[in-house]
């Protein structure tokens, strides 16, 4: 499996050109996106957790998502697409910032970004659902 901060990491190789954030913010921004996808589906990661383990005080579901958090494929499909909007966003936030100083800005505006955003959302709990064959 792959870390978030490998997968973060890649992003920027992958990415030289046109992100205004940096190492930092990626890794925010991916924790993010990892956090709202483990709302509504179970971390391949935090499933090998035994049940019969004494529960801590006060009992936390599971660990906490960190920049060491294992990520499969599988997960990884899923939760990239929003990675991707949110950096797209956070760029999109710097562009429009620097917008007083004379740059000139490209790409899609924040309300667009977030439009999609607001959809991707939507439709996590149709992307994320898991549920165990049954057969009777």
């Amino acid at each position: 499996m792959t870390t978030v901060a490998d997968l973060v990491t890649r992003y920027i190789a992958e990415h030289p050109v046109g992100n205004m954030l940096d190492a930092i913010d990626l890794t925010a921004i991916a924790l993010r996106a990892v956090r709202f996808y483990q709302g509504f589906a179970v971390l391949a990661e935090h499933k090998a957790i035994p049940i019969d383990d004494p529960a801590p005080v006060p009992p936390v579901p599971y660990p906490e998502i960190t920049e060491l958090t294992d990520i499969n494929n599988s997960e990884w499909a899923i939760i990239s697409p929003l990675f991707c909007l949110y950096v797209e966003q956070g760029n999109a936030y710097m562009l429009e910032a620097s917008r007083g100083m004379g740059v000139d800005v490209f790409g899609r505006s924040v309300s667009e970004i977030q439009s999609d955003i607001t959809q991707y959302h939507d439709s996590m709990p149709l992307k994320a659902f898991e549920r165990d064959i049954v057969s009777i």
